[in-house]
């Protein structure tokens, strides 16, 4: 009887060892799935932040999360304006592939005490009433000249040039991308441009046009 119960006692542990090895893996893959979608990021970052003075009555915080996918290093970047300190008001966030150095005081232009421009890689933030309204511009809102669908992720600010008149340009460039959809770099680690465009506005950057 022994004998014709071990074939028997060998197939249930390989049935728990094959549970265990298919199991584990998603178990762990859904619990980070979850994680992302509760928390809105990939797990295993670092979070940092800055805040500073960019008026008398408007304080600028920028909150990052460094974190690594794959082979590339991102940085979620989201800008908050508030008038005590205390209460923030979020305009804008963009997740940056191969980030640079952010700081706070390098991350706005106070063109003079009514316009005050607050940008990074992807967007801008332009408010000509002091702080109290914003006008926000993204690389992929309208008009652009990207090819194909508009991903934000091969897209850059290259050149920024507002006035406190309400007039102003941005010079947006698209880099190369790889049969993966990921843009490419050259041995600077600068974007390979494929394509580029300029934005004017008239109206502190309430409406953009293609020169």
């Amino acid at each position: 009887m022994t004998q014709e119960q071990q074939p028997s006692g060998f197939f249930n542990r390989a049935s728990v060892v094959i549970f265990l090895v298919f199991t584990i893996p998603a178990v762990l893959t859904i619990a980070g799935m979850y994680f992302v979608i509760v928390q809105g990021r990939i797990p295993g970052g670092v979070d940092s932040f800055c805040e500073t003075d960019i008026s008398s009555t408007i304080r600028l915080r920028i909150d990052k999360y460094d974190y690594r996918a794959g082979l590339v290093d991102f940085e979620t970047q989201t800008f908050s304006v508030s008038e005590d300190g205390e209460n923030w008001n979020e305009l804008f966030s963009d997740t940056i592939p191969v980030p640079g150095s952010l700081e706070c005081d390098s991350a706005y232009d106070l063109l003079d005490e009514n316009n005050i421009v607050l940008q990074n890689q992807k967007s801008i933030a332009w408010s000509a009433d002091a702080g109290i309204n914003w006008t926000i511009h993204s690389v992929c809102d309208d008009p652009h000249q990207a090819q194909g669908r508009c991903d934000a992720e091969a897209l850059n600010f290259a050149e920024i040039d507002l006035r406190p008149d309400g007039t102003g340009s941005l010079l947006v460039i698209e880099s190369e991308v790889d049969e993966f959809g990921e843009p490419q770099r050259d041995a600077n680690n600068n974007p390979i441009v494929d394509n580029q465009w300029r934005l004017s506005t008239d109206d502190a950057g309430e409406t953009w046009t293609i020169d």
